[in-house]
């Protein structure tokens, strides 16, 4: 069993771009390897099946999303018409 040294939101914003994934929950950095082509391959097959359902403009694909207790990127996620532009405000703070 490892021990991790929570982090800041501001420490978070200042790591260097690394590949694969990164999210911060609760003060933890999670990291993942840049995923395989397999795991692509069902994100994509999700994503169109998703597409047919939900109007595009609302299905994003590996969109980071600022949370009160950190920062999630998931494969896929819907976003509905009520929510903010910030939401899709990368690490930077750009929209």
């Amino acid at each position: 069993m490892s021990v991790t040294t929570p982090i800041s939101w501001q420490e978070f914003l200042e790591l260097e771009d690394a590949p694969g994934k990164r999210e911060l929950l609760d003060g933890e950095l999670i990291e993942w390897p840049p995923a395989k082509t397999t795991h692509k391959e069902i994100a994509k097959r999700f994503l169109v099946l998703l597409q047919t359902v939900v109007p595009l403009s609302r299905v994003w694909f590996e969109t980071g999303y600022q949370m009160t207790k950190g920062w999630l990127q998931p494969d896929l996620s819907v976003t509905w018409p009520e929510q903010l532009r910030e939401c899709f405000a990368r690490r930077t703070g750009s929209a």
